[in-house]
Parts: C-alpha cells; structure tokens; sequence
C-alpha cells in the first residue's frame, strides 16, 4: 500500500483512500509527482469496500466496482485424514477462516508465535500450516489439506513443501516435492500465477504444482497446489499432501506450507 494523499470526507471526517504502486490489474490510476499509482477497486460487498462508486462498465452494461482496499488472504480450511483402511472424511482444524479445531499432527502458528486469531484472515501475517504423521495398519492413507483464500487483487505467496515414507518405507517422512508461487487476480476470469496471467472460469481450476512418489505395491503420495477461482472477487489455492502405502502399512507425510503477502 501506498500513502498518496488522497482522501474522501465521510462526513465528519477525512478518511485515507489506499493506492498502490503495483499497476497489476488496477483500472483506477492517479499520477502523482510523475509516478502512477493503481486505486484498488473490489466488489460493492466486499468488506474492504469504501462508499464510493465508479461503473467501469458501460451505460448499458453497467460494472459497479467500489474503490476499496487491495483486499487479504485466509486459511478458509485446515483438515488432516489418516485411517487404517482406504479413504476417510477430512476432519477440520479451520473451516470458514475460524478456529474450530487443534490437533498434535498438523499445528497452524503465525509469524507472532503461538498467537493464533481466528478467524484468521489478515493482510501482513504469514499464516503457517506444518505437520507429520505416520499411520499404521492395512492400506492406510494420510492427508494433509489447507485451502487458503485470496480476496480481491490482494498479491499473495503460497510455499509448500512435502513428502511421505516412499520406499523402500522409512520410519520417517522426508520432503519430495516443492512450490512457491505468487497469485493475484487481474479481472474476474485472470488469474496471475508467477505474474503469468491464466484464464479461469468461475468455479474452475488450473493446476499448478504437481509430483508423486512411490511407495509400494500400488501405492503413491502426492504434492498437488491448484488455483480455484471461487467467485469473482475471491479464490482458493488448494494445497494437498498424502501418501496411501498399500503393501507396507507405513504410510506417512510431511508439509511445510504457509500464505504471505508478495512483494
């Protein structure tokens, strides 16, 4: 974010309009001392949205944005699952942004330590999501998830780092597979990966990151990162690390994985 010096009377006071120096996908632009800055401009319902409103559409086809902040990040779900057997339901930590459950295996923390808000959307704490576990037993399968939220044209950094047992089975999981990537969204269909702008339908996906590994019989693991645009003004990076061993009975993972703002 950028102070420029504009500002709009609510009426009792002056209140600061925020501006950026980053351009990537800002309509509303202002020059000022020969250096242009964007105006962020979001959906009329977004909770950043300021009372002010400009049609970017036309006088037929009408696009009402807001002028409003450049948005913030969520981790919208945590879940992990492990069984004995086959698939099991994910069982939530975070689910809608808030807190709802703790578990030993995977520990959510923030840049301040042990100090976990929920809900947790913020716009300048790294959001950290690390665990581990080993299942025991016939055709066990081990997941992590975490689904972070992206609102507005907010530019975020999503890491993971993960991996399992492999084979031949260690008593340990070791990391395989990483991904550091950058999102932020350009208009409601464009979403920018790496600066790399991708067409994405409302409600379809494009697939960033993915690797597998082996580990026995016919079982795998896998690190996979996929960008969902959700709605208009929002979308999901969706993180998944698991491994299913069906012959060793020694399945486990590991994930390293967090959301921060990008420069």
């Amino acid at each position: 974010m950028a102070e420029i010096g504009l500002r709009y009377w609510d009426g009792s006071q002056a209140v600061e309009i925020p501006a950026t120096d980053d351009l990537s996908g800002q309509k509303l632009r202002v020059v000022k001392n020969g250096t242009t800055y964007g105006i962020p401009l979001v959906d009329p319902s977004s909770p950043g949205a300021l009372p002010i409103r400009i049609n970017i559409g036309t006088v037929a086809v009408p696009d009402i944005k807001a002028i409003g902040t450049l948005g913030y990040y969520e981790i919208n779900r945590l879940a992990r699952s492990y069984t004995g057997y086959g698939e099991a339901p994910w069982h939530n930590l975070i689910s809608g942004g808030a807190l709802v459950d703790t578990d030993s295996y995977l520990i959510y923390s923030t840049t301040q330590g042990n100090w976990t808000p929920s809900p947790t959307n913020t716009e300048t704490l790294r959001l950290n999501a690390d665990g581990s576990v080993t299942a025991s037993g016939k055709h066990p399968t081990v997941k992590f998830g975490i689904w972070y939220r992206v609102y507005e044209s907010f530019k975020a950094r999503v890491y993971v780092n993960g991996g399992g047992n492999g084979y031949p089975p260690q008593t340990s999981p070791s990391y395989r597979g990483s991904n550091n990537s950058t999102y932020q969204r350009q208009d409601s269909t464009t979403i920018l990966v790496n600066g790399t702008p991708r067409t994405i339908t409302i409600g379809g996906t494009y697939q960033v990151y993915s690797t597998t590994w082996y580990c026995g019989g016919y079982g795998t693991g896998h690190v996979t990162v996929v960008v969902r645009n959700v709605a208009s003004n929002y979308f999901d990076v969706e993180v998944e690390v698991y491994e299913n061993d069906e012959e060793y009975d020694n399945a486990g993972i590991i994930m390293d994985s967090y959301i921060e703002p990008a420069p």
